[in-house]
Formats: C-alpha cells, structure tokens, sequence
C-alpha cells in the first residue's frame, strides 16, 4: 500500500471517507480490509470499519454505488447499518413437543 502514495493510517490501511472516498484523493475509491473506513456505528468517534468480510461486501456495493453516483454528480451514500449480531450454533436445539 505504501508504494501507492495514498494516505495510510498506523496499521497501513488507505485512509477513507465514510463514502469511501480517499482523504485528499476524492477521485480515488476504496474498501475491503485494505481500506481504513470510518465505522460510524461505532461510541468511539475516530473507530473504523474492523478488516471482515461482512464489511467489505457492503463497502463494495455502497462505493459501486457512489462511483456511479460521482460519475453522475449525484450525491454519495455515507450511510451504515451499524453491525450485525454475532451467534455461533451450539447443537443445543430445544426438541419439539409436535415429535413427541
């Protein structure tokens, strides 16, 4: 990423506006775990999106979406649907009275 000359944050991630646009670089789109994307559901105001699939696959539809949208001179879409919940099966499935 360094070569690239895009600004890095500390843990050499391009630095993003919510709309994924590069700081200093509005020409230039980015997203995924090589982006460092603002996290605007998180309490802390300085925290980025975590590098996960989850993320990246919204980020890659909303900057689709605000590349067109730039093209366009339309409007860019910031908007976040915070996280999702986390669960993890535990193959404890209560049994239903309707088997019995």
């Amino acid at each position: 990423m360094r070569a690239t000359g895009l600004p890095l944050d500390e843990r050499g991630r391009i630095r993003c506006e919510a709309a994924l646009r590069v700081v200093d670089h509005p020409e230039v789109f980015a997203g995924g775990d090589c982006a460092a994307v603002p996290d605007l559901a998180a309490a802390e105001p300085d925290a980025t999106c975590p590098p996960s699939a989850q993320h990246a696959v919204r980020q890659g539809k909303r900057m689709g979406a605000n590349i067109l949208a730039s093209v366009r001179g339309e409007a860019l879409n910031t908007a976040t649907r915070g996280r999702s919940p986390a669960w993890a099966y535990t193959g404890a499935w209560p049994r239903s009275t309707a088997s019995r």
